[in-house]
């Protein structure tokens, strides 16, 4: 019985070139399992091959789930694969799927805000205490070691927090520290212990202050006086007598007095360091006037009173005294 033999080779990877074959003939590579003939298109000549088809998956230059004997390969658009003819029997296989994607804040009522479109890569912000460990496989944890780094403190050095540290409050004498832990709401609640007329958290305060149970401190009205007087019976004068303030003071009333009414106005003006800040009237038939006023007054700030009105020769009024209030500062 006659055998029909094609041209052939055992050479593993030999092909065939044009001039080998003619149009119609086949030639077969024993080693590879490969088929090839020729192929005229218009003036181009080549020489193609027919195998069998197989797929598999490459995962570190090792293959698997190899499938042998396939007659054709579709691609899914819905997993965004195109296919495109690119003639001469290529074709091109492409994604449009995109690699990149969005980053936005979230609020709790799960509002987005912020958006960043066409990321590509998440950086974490170590100064924050963000901290990345790469766990293998692909996997990255993220972890917040601390939302509050810089601890400045008033008048001494401050604490910076590196990773999971520990922030203690420590109560001083006559202080109390709770700490609210149950519910949604955690709290921190700082107080004294109750308070005295003169002392608040173990604190003693000091003469003009005084303080509430509350523990608020608030001033005393400690106030002082300083007279300056015209004996006998009155009459119009430039005053000498001068009082000197002996430390930072604010003056805050002038009340004027006379022992015997006089038969008409009696005007005096008081005066801070030779000029008049203020001119009060004591009306016919009283003794007494009193007048609010504001004057600050510092060391060695001096004042005086002129008597610049009286009555009658008959009734000029008698026993003139002028009261200074003030508070110290």
């Amino acid at each position: 019985m006659s055998k029909i033999k094609l041209k052939r080779s055992s050479v593993p990877s030999k092909i065939p070139i044009p001039s080998d074959l003619d149009l119609g003939e086949l030639a077969i590579n024993t080693y590879d399992g490969r088929i090839f003939l020729k192929q005229v298109v218009g003036t181009y000549t080549n020489v193609i091959s027919v195998q069998p088809l197989k797929v598999s998956n490459i995962t570190g230059g090792s293959t698997t789930n190899e499938i042998t004997q396939i007659s054709s390969i579709r691609f899914d658009t819905e997993s965004k694969f195109v296919v495109t003819d690119l003639g001469g029997g290529n074709v091109k296989i492409s994604s449009t799927a995109s690699q990149n994607f969005n980053v936005s804040l979230i609020s709790a009522g799960n509002t987005q805000s912020s958006t960043v479109s066409n990321v590509t890569t998440l950086a974490f912000d170590s100064d924050s205490g963000f901290d990345v460990t790469n766990l293998g496989n692909g996997i990255a944890k993220v972890a917040m070691n601390s939302t509050f780094k810089n601890w400045n403190v008033d008048g001494s050095p401050g604490l910076v927090a590196e990773g999971l540290d520990t922030v203690n409050f420590i109560a001083s004498t006559g202080t109390r520290i709770v700490a609210l832990t149950s519910g949604t709401s955690k709290s921190l609640t700082f107080s004294v212990n109750t308070a005295t007329t003169s002392t608040v958290g173990g604190v003693k305060v000091g003469d003009g202050l005084t303080i509430s149970n509350d523990g608020k401190i608030s001033t005393t009205d400690v106030s002082k006086s300083v007279f300056l007087y015209q004996d006998g019976f009155l009459t119009v004068k430039t005053g000498t007598i001068r009082w000197y303030a002996p430390q930072p003071l604010v003056v805050y009333k002038i009340i004027g007095r006379i022992a015997f009414g006089a038969d008409q106005d009696v005007r005096i003006s008081s005066k801070l360091n030779g000029s008049s800040f203020s001119l009060a009237t004591i009306s016919t038939g009283t003794n007494k006037i009193e007048e609010t006023v504001d004057v600050n007054m510092i060391v060695d700030d001096y004042l005086t009173v002129d008597v610049i009105q009286v009555g009658t020769q008959s009734q000029p009024g008698f026993g003139l005294s002028v009261e200074f209030k003030y508070r110290l500062l």
